[in-house]
């Protein structure tokens, strides 16, 4: 499984903004560390790899996950 996101996101001027993940559907931005995180695992973490990161980062994406803004999805 890979994580993958279907929202709109827009990465620009060193941040990612991702249209209605925000907690209340707003457009959430995030800031250069969670950025950083998206772009290395978003479209590649592989579903084992998630408990490998540190507590952090593997809360946020967790919590991203639970929300609906990530979802895993069958490799190919």
């Amino acid at each position: 499984m890979i994580l993958l996101s279907d929202l709109p996101v827009l990465d620009e001027c060193d941040q990612v903004y991702i249209a209605g993940g925000g907690p209340a559907g707003e457009c959430l931005r995030l800031n250069p560390t969670a950025s950083r995180l998206w772009r290395s695992t978003v479209g590649t973490l592989r579903e084992d790899g998630l408990a490998a990161l540190p507590e952090p980062s593997r809360s946020f994406l967790e919590q991203l996950l639970q929300r609906g803004v990530l979802r895993w999805q069958a490799a190919r």
